[in-house]
This record gives C-alpha cells, structure tokens and sequence, in this order.
C-alpha cells in the first residue's frame, strides 16, 4: 500500500508541476507588456520608483527561504488554483479597462494585483497550502508592487504635509525667529514659504516604511515589536521633514534666497534621509535589546548541575 501511495504521489506531484509550468509560460504572455509599461512608468516617477525593486526583494526572500517553503509537503494545492484563477480574472477586467497602448493608474493597480495573485498562486500549486504559509512575508512583500491608489495616497500626502508644517512652525518659533503662520504659508522677515505637497516626504516615508518593515522581518521576533517599528516611521517621517523644512527655511532667511532653488532644495533629501535611518536604527536597537531581555535562557546558559 505504500508504494502504491508513493507511486500516487509522483503522478499528482507531476500533474502539479506540469500545471504549474503551464501556467508560468501563459503568465509570461499576459503580463510581459503590461509589467513592462508598469516598471517604466514607476522608474520615472518620484512617488513610486520603489515599486522596481519591490519583485527582486520578494525573490530574494522566497530564495533564502526555499528549504523551508518547499519542505513544507502538508496542505492542498487548492489555495493556489484559487489564487491563480482570481489573478486571472482580474487581468481581463484590467484588459477590458486598457485604451489603446496607454494603461492609466488604475489598470496599472488591477494589472499589478492580478500579477502578485498570479504569481503567488503558482506557488500554491508546487509548495501546497504549507508553503504558501512559509513564504507568508516575501508573498505579502510583493503587495507593495502594487501602486497605492490616488484615492488612498492623498490623504496620507496631506497628514505628512500637515504634520510637517506644524513641526516646522513650532521649532522655527522654539529657536527665537519671527514668523507668521496662514496655513501652509510661513512668512519670516523678507521670506515667505510655502509648505507645498511636494514637501511631505512621501518618497523617502515609503522607502523608510519598506526599510522598516524589512529590518522588523530580519532582527525582531514579536509580532507587535515589529508593527511599532513600522508604525515609528510616520513620526520619524515628519520630524525628518520638519528639519528639512527648518534648515531650509533659516538658510534661506538669514544666508541665501538662492538656497530655496539651488541643488540643496531639489536634491539634498539624502542627508535628511540618512538622519530619519539613524534614528529609526534607535528605535530597533530599543526594541531588539527589549527583546533580547525577555528572551528565556538556552540550556546552556543555565547553571550546571553538581557533578556534572
């Protein structure tokens, strides 16, 4: 009866792969110009580069996790079908919403969602239920490929500009500098800015929030660890923007007018981006150390036993 099972097992897991194979060449015939025209128009874009590097990072990590995922032999591959066939679906209404050879944004989100379900149902069928659990964070990871609706990135552009403002206000005032506020205009002697949208710090907030959830994925181990470090990045974010915001604004004020238009206006966020990784380097040393105390001892930390 065993090898009858085992002989069972070949021809399914055979069918399965087969499957799979299949599925993967009519995946590359469906999502090779949409992707294509995704990635480009993502490169260009300052809001959304991000999204490029989204799939190597995700492979890496189904890479390094290939024993685990694939060892994993239990559960069915019913989730995959499933995936599969919901990814393909999606892509005929992104297809029915496509004009001509221009894909807009929310074909751009339908095409992407329905590549990432695509993709991770593939997987479903050759790891199984099991290995679809095992490679939970660089399936989830891949989300992120998705580019966040207008809809939903409005809103979180205009807390961060808000937040910004308010932290620029009260450190330009803390530091002893005339300043009158109307909204997002800040008039201080023979300056006057305006905190645009553009200064909210929406690229490098989500380049800190991948960063963060990465870095939470790699060296922390509790769940709820690893969300208040992602859940740092929004005050880290706005104090980051703020100093910007305040250096800018004081050099400008007291130095320069030609700094507000000079190179360190247009392109010298990297600093400032380097200050928001330090600080969110703090918040991980914090929680890992808080970590590492609560931690219980390995056997061989603890005392030895008399003549042993």
């Amino acid at each position: 009866m065993s090898a009858e099972y085992s002989i069972e097992t070949v021809k399914r897991s055979k069918g399965v792969v087969l499957l799979a194979a299949l599925l993967a060449g009519a995946g590359l015939l469906m999502y090779a110009v949409p992707l294509a025209r995704l990635f480009r128009w993502a490169y260009g874009d300052d809001t959304f580069s991000y999204i490029v590097f989204i799939p190597l990072v995700s492979l890496y990590l189904l890479y390094e996790d290939r024993k685990t995922i694939f060892s994993v032999t239990t559960g069915s591959p019913i989730p995959g079908v499933v995936l599969s066939s919901l990814g393909i679906l999606l892509y005929l209404v992104a297809r029915r919403g496509a004009v001509g050879s221009s894909v807009p944004l929310e074909n751009f989100v339908l095409y992407a969602l329905s590549a990432v379900l695509f993709l991770e149902g593939i997987l479903g069928l050759l790891a199984g239920a099991g290995g679809l659990w095992a490679a939970r964070f660089p399936l989830l990871f891949l989300f992120f490929m998705i580019p966040i609706p207008e809809v939903i990135l409005r809103p979180i552009v205009r807390f961060l500009q808000a937040g910004s403002a308010e932290v620029s206000y009260w450190v330009i005032r803390s530091v002893g500098v005339p300043i009158f506020r109307d909204g997002f205009l800040f008039t201080m002697p023979d300056l006057t800015i305006e905190v645009a949208e553009q200064c909210s710090g929406i690229r490098s907030g989500i380049s800190l929030f991948l960063v963060g959830i990465l870095a939470g994925h790699i060296f922390l181990k509790s769940g709820w660890r690893k969300l208040v470090l992602a859940a740092a990045v929004v005050p880290i974010t706005i104090a980051k923007n703020g100093l910007r915001i305040v250096t800018l604004s004081l050099l400008g004020a007291y130095v320069d007018r030609q700094v507000l238009s000079g190179p360190l206006h247009r392109a010298g966020g990297i600093p400032f981006f380097l200050i928001a990784l330090v600080m969110l380097a703090v918040v991980l040393w914090a929680l890992r150390r808080g970590e590492s105390r609560k931690s219980p001892r390995s056997p061989r930390d603890s005392d030895p036993t008399p003549g042993g």
